[in-house]
């Protein structure tokens, strides 16, 4: 099995080996072996500061997985660091995920953790004020098919 990169716990998704030789991704990736547990000292500095920031935040165990789980994404779509990636790849990244059909309530919680790891962990003031929530649907359908129950 040597060669092969172990997926993340809780994604079935793994990069292909080409991921590992993109620049600054490896420093922000972890691959977690089945052997034994990952310690701090052993992941990338940027991630066990997220981690800190958000373990000082009080943030639950379900939505800090959740968060690095977004992180990670936004930075396998890229193939780069997360920490080399600016606003308008946060907005490519959306659109990415928009068109793919995923549900808003986890668009939500991409924005949100996209949010957290520009303005906390990096420190980056402007951009997370710049990141846009997604605006959920109207159930109400279309001002037409209001119309027709009014008449």
């Amino acid at each position: 099995r040597s060669g092969t990169i172990p997926p993340l716990p809780w994604s079935n998704f793994a990069p292909p080996l080409s991921a590992w030789r993109v620049s600054g991704l490896k420093d922000w990736l972890f691959w977690p072996t089945f052997e034994r547990e990952i310690t701090m000292s052993e992941m990338s500095p940027l991630r066990r500061r997220m981690i800190e920031d958000m373990t000082i935040r009080n943030l639950s165990p379900a939505t800090q997985r959740s968060y690095l789980h977004a992180v990670t994404k936004f930075s396998r779509y890229f193939g780069r660091s997360p920490d080399r990636l600016g606003l308008e790849d946060v907005r490519a990244f959306q659109v990415h995920l928009v068109s793919t059909g995923l549900s808003w309530p986890a668009l939500n919680q991409t924005v949100c953790a996209l949010r957290f790891f520009f303005g906390v962990t990096l420190g980056h003031d402007e951009i997370p004020e710049r990141i846009a929530y997604p605006r959920t649907p109207s159930k109400l359908g279309s001002e037409q098919d209001l119309l027709k129950i009014v008449r």
